[in-house]
């Protein structure tokens, strides 16, 4: 397969529908346990009375299935965002429909419920393939798009402050949008970093209290939260 054959799901911030100056927050990668990271995150988001998208990474949730309950008792939106983390380029539909089947399987044991299914995905490093494409057809999955993604995962807490400056440079410029953060690393072939060195890109614990200040922040500025797509974004 060549690059030509894939899309990426990053987009213009007027193509994902969203009203004037609302802002979806997402977070992948996790769920994450160490330092407390996603629970911290969760604590934020409810002080602000926020919900988010937590795109979910089957096998941290098969290791964290008490953090995926808070999430969906916090009635953040779940979103599949595959098993390992390995991104579709050079995989066949039948993989990409193993790697979303098993990640509800995962979610669902978490928040007690076999017939889980998932109704948005999130694709590993943005990629859309054909066959990707057609899976998600099949499932009935909406796509979880973004427009506002600044390559926090490339940095660790001593650039916090460089990470918020660019989301809300970003964010005030297209009037909101659909906003990538990571609590959690994972890597580019699906590697998992386990715990992280602190200091490191891999170490998140710093990103709960970047998000507060960024909620101050926008709620400070009249910007409006939502955690749900409207309809018109298909694949």
């Amino acid at each position: 397969m060549s690059l030509t054959d894939y899309r990426h799901i990053l987009c213009p911030a007027n193509t994902v529908t969203l009203p004037p100056r609302t802002v979806v927050l997402s977070f992948d990668d996790g769920p994450n346990p160490y330092e407390q990271t996603t629970v911290e995150l969760l604590a934020v988001l409810a002080r602000y009375g926020v919900r988010a998208c937590f795109c979910i990474v089957g096998e941290h949730a098969k290791g964290c299935p008490g953090i995926i309950q808070q999430i969906a008792i916090a009635g953040h939106l779940l979103v599949n965002h595959s098993y390992t983390h390995r991104w579709p380029l050079g995989h066949s539909a039948s993989w990409c429909a193993t790697e979303i089947a098993r990640t509800d399987e995962a979610i669902g044991a978490a928040v007690n419920d076999p017939g889980y299914a998932s109704r948005y995905f999130r694709p590993p490093g943005g990629c859309l393939t054909p066959g990707l494409v057609r899976v998600m057809r099949q499932r009935n999955l909406a796509l979880l798009p973004a427009s506002c993604y600044v390559g926090d995962n490339l940095y660790g807490a001593v650039r916090a402050d460089y990470v918020l400056a660019r989301l809300l440079r970003k964010l005030r410029a297209d009037a909101g949008g659909v906003a990538i953060m990571h609590e959690r690393l994972r890597g580019l072939f699906g590697a998992d970093h386990g715990a992280p060195r602190p200091g490191s890109s891999a170490d998140r614990s710093w990103v709960p209290e970047m998000v507060a200040t960024l909620l101050d922040t926008l709620h400070g500025e009249g910007f409006r939260f939502a955690f749900e797509m409207p309809p018109g974004v298909t694949v």
